[in-house]
């Protein structure tokens, strides 16, 4: 475990670097140039096994528009350019690439990278671990059990610095930032919302304005709501605004969510306007 944190902490110290030239970039195929950040001697990357990652994606502007720190990406080696890539290198090499965006939006789900499907960026990874197939889900298992108890960790430190006072509803936290006289919200009622929502750490995975939408939801129907955002919104008002903090039990758990954007054992706080309540 401790070991796991050095690297964590190496691989941020490498991303320093991550801005400079283009031209220093060594083509590997016609998709993707790439340079070193640091070189490994761990041993090579297994044929069709899976590996380990560290990885943060910037613009060429050196803007970070993906991070989530301290989560391992468990990639499965296949035959996408990237793959090929990593099986090029070693275990313990640090890497920027040079690449299309759509390229990276068709090897993983990135919530901000996938906004836009044009334009270059730069993936920068660390190759952590390489996995053999008949190990990848006991591996798997290890990792979510150290996720788990970090997760508890990190969300007592938050609550601990947390500058307002939090109300504590039945597993998850709220703090009613705009309070009104409208329209009381039941169960069974009409609700639309706008929301976004984000890490401890402050990255944005889901917003309603980036999407320009306005959702509307039956309140207290099963698998409308996550259920901490339901419990979050009991007894508030139409106009009314909440940030409500739930731990992944009453978000999106051990598994993340479904299209691989929140990790498994990630606390998440939404930020929620009431916009309507229909009765």
């Amino acid at each position: 475990m401790k070991a796991f944190v050095l690297i964590y902490i190496l691989f941020l110290a490498f991303l320093v670097s991550c801005s400079e030239a283009k031209e220093k970039y060594k083509v590997f195929s016609e998709d993707l140039s790439y340079r070193y950040l640091q070189i490994g001697e761990e041993g090579g990357i297994l044929d069709k096994s899976t590996i380990l990652l560290n990885l943060c994606v910037t613009d060429q502007r050196g803007d970070t528009i993906h991070y989530v720190p301290d989560f391992p990406y468990l990639i499965q080696i296949k035959n996408h350019p990237l793959d090929s890539l990593w099986k090029s290198l070693s275990v313990g090499d640090s890497i920027s690439v040079l690449m299309e965006r759509s390229l990276l939006n068709s090897y993983i789900e990135l919530y901000e990278p996938m906004k836009v499907d044009s334009g270059m960026i730069y993936l920068h990874a660390r190759i952590i671990e390489s996995i053999p197939s008949y190990r990848s889900q006991q591996r798997i298992k290890e990792l979510l059990s150290f996720k788990e108890i970090k997760e508890q960790e990190k969300l007592n430190k938050f609550l601990k610095n947390y500058p307002d006072s939090l109300e504590y509803i039945d597993g998850v936290y709220r703090n009613v930032t705009v309070k009104t006289e409208g329209i009381p919200l039941h169960f069974g009622d009409q609700l639309t919302i706008s929301y976004s929502g984000r890490f401890l750490n402050g990255y944005v995975f889901d917003s309603t304005i980036d999407k320009d939408l306005t959702p509307t939801f039956t309140y207290g129907k099963d698998l409308q709501l996550l259920e901490g955002i339901q419990k979050g919104l009991i007894g508030l008002k139409e106009g009314e605004t909440v940030k409500i903090i739930l731990p992944s039990r009453h978000a999106f758990g051990e598994n993340g969510s479904l299209a691989g954007i929140v990790p498994p054992f990630t606390t998440v706080i939404f930020d929620i306007n009431i916009l309507k309540v229909s009765n």
